[in-house]
């Protein structure tokens, strides 16, 4: 693993220790921060797959399940579905991924700029996800 991936992985290992101590009753709110190098995108593909059962949105692949081979994301968060963050048409996939937890309530959702070269924690401050279904 590459030292910049170890340290962000590192970091969101703190944060979800540090959320299950002190902010798994935290109930999610819009002011819960959002980091400068996730793009739009990953946060709307996020919610998209959230209300409508883990399906991927329309044009983009997603929503098989992430295997998470030698646990590079916590394991009580698992198991975790993946998603395309863009639609890169005939070229192929492109390399930018979200991770979202499937296990309820929790935001334990990553995106991957480099194809799971490094994963940043999409919800850093927030403790439980809050969602309203379309159903």
């Amino acid at each position: 693993m590459h030292t910049s991936a170890r340290i962000l992985f590192l970091l969101s290992v703190v944060s979800a220790v540090s959320l299950s101590i002190v902010g798994v009753s935290q109930a999610a709110t819009s002011d819960c921060s959002r980091p400068a190098n996730v793009p739009q995108a990953a946060y709307d593909v996020e919610s998209f797959a959230i209300t409508h059962n883990y399906s991927p949105p329309p044009n983009l692949v997603g929503g098989k399940t992430f295997q998470n081979i030698g646990n590079p994301l916590p394991t009580y968060a698992a198991p975790y579905k993946e998603y395309d963050v863009y639609n890169r048409g005939v070229g192929g996939r492109g390399p930018e991924r979200v991770i979202i937890s499937t296990v309820e309530n929790y935001f334990q959702d990553y995106y991957s700029p480099d194809h799971y070269g490094t994963f940043i924690l999409m919800h850093p401050t927030c403790g439980i996800r809050k969602v309203v279904s379309t159903k």
